[in-house]
C-alpha cells in the first residue's frame, strides 16, 4: 500500500493544479453575464462606503456576479475579500452585496485561458508518463519467479 502513497500524491497535485489552472481573470469586456466569476478592485471611496458589508478596509472582493442592476449596481455574492494590508481572506458574511459602479476601479472575470490550459495538460500527461514508468520499473523488480524466489513451477 505505502508503495502507491506517493504516485497517488502526485496525481493528486496534478488534478488539482490542472483544475485551476484552466482559468484566470481577465479585464471585463463590457458588462459581465451574471453567473460568472468577478474580481472587483474597489476605490478608496468604495472601501469606506462597503465597509459595513465587507468589513474594514476591504480593497478587493472575489466572488460570483449575481445581476447588474439598470442602474449600473453590480450584486455581488463574495467568496474572499482582500484588505488593504494584502490579506486575502474567506468572507465571512451571507447573501450578496451591491456595489455600485462608482466605486469599482476595475472589473476582472474567470475566463477560461487556453494557454495555461495547455500547459497543465502538458504536465498532466509528463506526470502521468512518469508514474507509468516508474511503476512499471518497480513491477518489474520483484520477479516473477516462484515461491521460494527461483525458477516458476509448473
Amino acid at each position: 500500500m505505502q508503495r502507491f502513497r506517493r504516485p497517488a500524491l502526485i496525481l493528486g497535485l496534478f488534478a488539482v493544479l490542472t483544475n485551476t489552472a484552466c482559468y484566470a481573470y481577465q479585464p471585463a469586456a463590457g458588462t459581465p453575464r451574471p453567473g460568472n466569476g468577478v474580481r472587483l478592485q474597489l476605490t478608496a471611496a468604495g472601501t469606506t462606503e462597503l465597509a459595513t458589508h465587507l468589513g474594514p478596509n476591504v480593497q478587493e472582493i472575489t466572488g460570483r456576479l449575481n445581476d447588474v442592476l439598470p442602474s449600473g449596481v453590480l450584486v455581488v455574492a463574495p467568496e474572499w475579500v482582500k484588505t488593504s494590508n494584502g490579506v486575502s481572506q474567506p468572507w465571512s458574511g451571507e447573501g450578496s452585496v451591491n456595489v455600485p459602479r462608482d466605486f469599482v476601479r476595475s472589473l476582472d472575470e474567470r475566463a477560461f485561458s487556453r494557454r495555461k490550459t495547455t500547459l497543465a495538460s502538458v504536465a498532466l500527461a509528463g506526470g502521468l508518463i512518469a508514474i507509468a514508468v516508474i511503476a512499471l520499473k518497480a513491477g518489474g523488480s520483484h520477479g516473477s519467479g516462484g515461491p521460494d524466489g527461483g525458477t516458476p513451477t509448473r
